[in-house]
């Protein structure tokens, strides 16, 4: 006969009853996915032991089922140990690596998520918890070292940006739109790189001053160009009637010393008209100076006169070439402008390859009036 703690008389069958009573508990406890498992498994580990044993086979295998329960319970916690060790390695490492420039408060939140990943056992946990600190706080001191440099990145923006505002306005008031426009695209540029100045509403200040000085340049560009296109389909009118005159003589054919002279007037009043833009230009010029040629070899006379007519036509053909590059120049900054003023990275792209063509075209025509200057010499 034995007694329980409360000297209740317990036999063999009342054992048996409270054993498989501590096998169902353990069962459950094999199969539960959460908790604390540790202090479950000690507690039924004690109420087993105070069950009386009455050497029966019977009882011997009711304890191979407990101690079975209880093994998968321990290998369980000591996957679950393994598991929360990795867990808190990784945040380790991933505290080693946090960018310094993150924001919010890193250091509680790093803290909270170490405190809900569990126990790895208490060597593990003292050992990764070291790491972890140790982690935590050269991450902070980085973290003062990254945001004195940001400070000092600040200061260095809002200085240059204050410069660039000055420079802004002293180029506002140039008559020199073509290198003006570019140092216009340079200082957007650097305003650009410079970065933020630390201060939202300094920045924006500083930017809507800046960009009023560019606002105000390009509003006067932007005149002056409508005045020389104005200029343009002024010399494009006195060109065509040019050019009606100048087949009137050819038409007439007489050739008089009188008609030579009035085409050679007709070739200086042409060069005073000055250029009415590319696109025209090219035409119209190319109808005059074949009614021009053809006049002219019409004309006899002596080598002397051919000579001088040569050189004259070569003359005529360095100007217009000049007159060709200017434009093309011309319309180079006209294209800038549109770059800037566009908002569609498609005709971005296409006038930049428009700028490219032109400043090859401008190098074939100087080509040229290398060409042309060397025969001039002969």
């Amino acid at each position: 006969m034995y007694l329980d703690d409360e000297m209740n008389v317990i036999d063999i069958d009342e054992a048996i009853a409270q054993k498989k009573e501590l096998i169902e508990k353990a069962k459950e406890l094999s199969e539960s996915e959460t908790g604390d498992v540790s202090r479950e498994c000690a507690r039924l580990r004690r109420r087993w032991r105070r069950i009386p044993y009455w050497e029966s086979a019977y009882e011997d295998q009711l304890a191979n089922e407990f101690d079975g329960y209880m093994n998968t319970v321990y290998s369980r916690r000591h996957l679950v140990a393994a598991a929360n060790a990795e867990a808190k390695a990784a945040l380790v490492e991933d505290m080693k690596n946090m960018d310094v420039a993150k924001r919010g408060n890193v250091m509680e939140e790093t803290l909270d998520r170490w405190k809900k990943i569990g126990s790895a056992g208490k060597e593990e946990d003292d050992r990764l918890w070291k790491e972890f600190s140790t982690a935590r706080r050269e991450y902070f001191a980085k973290r003062q070292e990254h945001f004195e440099e940001v400070k000092k990145h600040y200061a260095e923006a809002k200085e240059i940006k204050a410069q660039l505002v000055e420079e802004a306005r002293s180029l506002s008031e140039v008559n020199d739109f073509y290198k003006t426009a570019n140092k216009f695209e340079e200082l957007l540029d650097r305003w650009k790189e410079a970065g933020f100045c630390g201060d939202r509403q300094a920045e924006d200040a500083m930017w809507a001053e800046f960009n009023e000085f560019r606002r105000d340049f390009f509003r006067r560009r932007a005149e002056f160009f409508s005045e020389v296109h104005a200029r343009q389909k002024e010399a494009y009118q006195g060109k065509k009637a040019l050019v009606e005159e100048a087949r009137e003589i050819l038409d007439r054919a007489d050739n008089t010393r009188e008609d030579t002279q009035r085409m050679k007037d007709l070739n200086a009043r042409w060069r005073e008209l000055g250029s009415c833009g590319k696109d025209r230009e090219d035409k119209i010029w190319k109808e005059f100076r074949q009614i021009m040629d053809s006049y002219f070899e019409g004309l006899r006379g002596d080598r002397q006169e051919r000579q001088a007519r040569q050189k004259e036509h070569l003359g005529d053909l360095r100007t217009r070439k000049l007159e060709q590059i200017a434009s093309q120049r011309r319309q180079i900054e006209h294209l800038r402008q549109e770059a800037l003023e566009t908002l569609s990275e498609r005709e971005a792209n296409e006038i930049e390859e428009e700028i490219a063509d032109k400043e090859e075209f401008i190098k074939e025509l100087e080509a040229q009036i290398a060409d042309l200057d060397a025969k001039t010499a002969e």
